[in-house]
């Protein structure tokens, strides 16, 4: 069977109180948060109540035996013990979200693997950096794809056009201690240098303290 839990819901109109939902198969159950509790049974479509109820997003949970089928689908390395997934549901934001996995690939075959194991177990995906961002952007359910652990190459510098190959995790400031003998350095200089990666700041589009004369990470983007 397939096991939900509610994500997120609606205020209900009378008192203001906001329930939370843990959906099995037929059966749903309604909690307040002060702890108290109340049984509602439904025995046709669960989607059915939840509409009824005004639940705005839920959010599936893996088995034990539909995690083993992920994992065995990724074909790289993955992580779904507690500990890691507790280590992986915060960043540097103040929000905290407990995934179901975390995978680690070490190239881009191995990435779209992920990606598609994922799609096929219904997970969202969430690629990841560092973590350094302030927004959540690095946290989420579902699948938490590290770039940070292997991908780390720098490769193919072209001095004369001024272009250069980089791994999704690649630190920034690795990358520039590799330029500064060419007298060339990645513009955008973000605070976290000294820890965020070059996906991390593609992805959120980073600049700096010196974004009047750099501009953006976009900026600097060939493909």
């Amino acid at each position: 069977r397939d096991v939900y839990i509610i994500a997120a819901a609606q205020c209900f109109p009378r008192g203001g109180r906001v329930y939370e939902l843990d959906i099995g198969s037929w059966t749903c159950s309604l909690q307040k948060r002060a702890g108290q509790k109340r049984r509602a049974r439904h025995r046709g479509d669960p989607n059915s109540l939840l509409r009824r109820i005004g639940v705005v997003r839920i959010r599936r949970i893996m088995t034990g035996s539909a995690t083993k089928q992920f994992a065995k689908a990724a074909a790289c390395d993955v992580c779904t013990d507690d500990l890691t997934r507790q280590l992986y549901a915060t960043d540097a934001s103040l929000y905290e979200i407990v995934p179901d996995a975390v995978a680690f690939p070490r190239n881009a075959d191995e990435a779209a693997r992920v990606v598609n194991a994922a799609g096929n177990a219904g997970m969202p995906v969430i690629p990841r950096g560092a973590g350094t961002g302030l927004s959540g952007g690095a946290i989420g359910e579902g699948v938490i794809v590290d770039f940070s652990r292997y991908n780390r190459a720098i490769e193919d510098l072209d001095v004369e056009r001024r272009t250069v190959r980089v791994g999704a995790g690649v630190v920034l400031d690795r990358l520039n201690a590799f330029l500064k003998p060419h007298g060339l350095c990645f513009g955008p200089d973000v605070a976290t240098s000294a820890r965020a990666t070059l996906g991390g700041m593609i992805a959120n589009n980073s600049s700096g303290a010196h974004v009047p004369v750099y501009g953006t990470t976009a900026a600097h983007v060939r493909a």
